[in-house]
């Protein structure tokens, strides 16, 4: 499958989390209701930067890009990345990939300090550095695309 694809054929899933396991780990990330959580790794952190949008795996046949929705009997405890959207924007069956100006948060476990950190702004950051070159082009495709101004 090409990239533009795997962008523009996402099949974005949300399905119910509502398992309190986590509740008392003091590791664990809370989630928040209006919102949907997609524990990842670092690879899609990478294709984030490399392309904008949040895809499935170009292996994956389906296409389909799989969140949990949010609220206080869901917990992510296994210490991977965690991304997060509105679940406005992100809703079951929705066509198209999430881009990073649509995500609100991005949840990296740091080990030596055992905290959750937010880390966004710095994969947001990433996206602008990798692509510096098509923003003197196209100016505007840095709000849409990363939801940051220049």
């Amino acid at each position: 499958m090409e990239d533009m694809e795997r962008i523009t054929n996402s099949i974005n899933r949300v399905a119910p989390s509502v398992s309190p396991i986590g509740r008392d780990d003091p590791t664990a990330l809370s989630t928040r209701e209006g919102y949907v959580y997609r524990e990842t790794g670092f690879n899609q952190i990478s294709d984030i930067v490399d392309c904008g949008y949040v895809r499935a795996n170009e292996r994956r046949k389906s296409n389909q890009v799989w969140w949990t929705i949010g609220g206080k009997n869901s917990f992510h405890i296994n210490k991977k990345l965690v991304l997060v959207a509105s679940a406005d924007v992100v809703t079951d069956c929705k066509i198209g990939a999430i881009s990073l100006g649509d995500l609100s948060e991005i949840w990296i476990y740091d080990e030596e300090t055992q905290k959750w950190n937010n880390r966004i702004n710095e994969i947001k950051q990433m996206y602008i550095e990798k692509h510096q070159e098509d923003y003197s082009m196209y100016p505007e495709q840095d709000e849409k695309t990363t939801g940051m101004h220049r």
